[in-house]
């Protein structure tokens, strides 16, 4: 059985070694038979890594980039407020998942490392899945109340908030990580879908729906 290397990285030790408790199960120095626990200073040999934080901050930014820089592992971000998560440079630094603090078991903590481990997506695939599953993690804050409104995707939701910014189809797809084609089939499948004029109308119409 091939073990996966994980290392956790934090600016508070006592978040760190809460983490390594709950990987461990609670059994001092015993982990899951397929993972082993290697010190960040051995973050060349990790497989994954998971990073501790209040919330995305300089110093959460600094410890991502530097995972990025020096080592191969995918990262799984455990946070208490996803205040200053950009999905863009999430997926820049590899980030495979989020998951919230509260409430985190050992065994979602353990499972959330196996999947990050088992290889990256297509870069666009990447932002997508993140973008849903951070959408997921926020129980949803951008649905639109009411039986009548829009069904929106994740990813629609990220692209008309760059519409309601002002954006064209060069930032959206910068700041997106897609290609422009890729946006362009997304406004239209939603201009489409909902019989609207173009992105002015699809931003007011998303506005009256209570979803921007």
């Amino acid at each position: 059985m091939k073990r996966l290397a994980l290392t956790v990285c934090a600016a508070d030790p006592w978040r760190q070694r809460g983490v390594i408790h709950l990987v461990s199960g609670g059994k001092a120095n015993k982990t899951d038979p397929e993972l082993v626990v290697v010190p960040p200073l051995r973050l060349a040999e990790a497989d994954v890594a998971v990073v501790v934080a209040e919330r995305v901050d300089t110093k959460t930014n600094e410890m991502l980039a530097k995972i990025a820089q020096f080592g191969k592992a995918r990262t799984v971000l455990v946070l208490n407020d996803l205040e200053g998560l950009d999905v863009p440079s999430a997926v820049r630094y590899r980030v495979f998942t989020v998951l919230p603090a509260a409430g985190l078991t050992g065994e979602e903590l353990r499972q959330a490392v196996r999947t990050a481990a088992a290889g990256p997506l297509p870069p666009e695939e990447e932002t997508v899945r993140l973008v849903e599953q951070l959408d997921r993690v926020s129980r949803g804050l951008l649905q639109p109340g009411g039986e009548n409104a829009p069904q929106l995707t994740p990813r629609e939701r990220a692209l008309l908030r760059l519409l309601a910014e002002g954006c064209d189809t060069a930032e959206i797809a910068a700041k997106l990580c897609y290609s422009e084609r890729t946006v362009k089939n997304i406004v239209h499948g939603l201009l489409e879908r909902l019989n609207l004029r173009n992105r002015t109308h699809a931003v007011a119409y998303a506005m009256r729906a209570g979803v921007l």
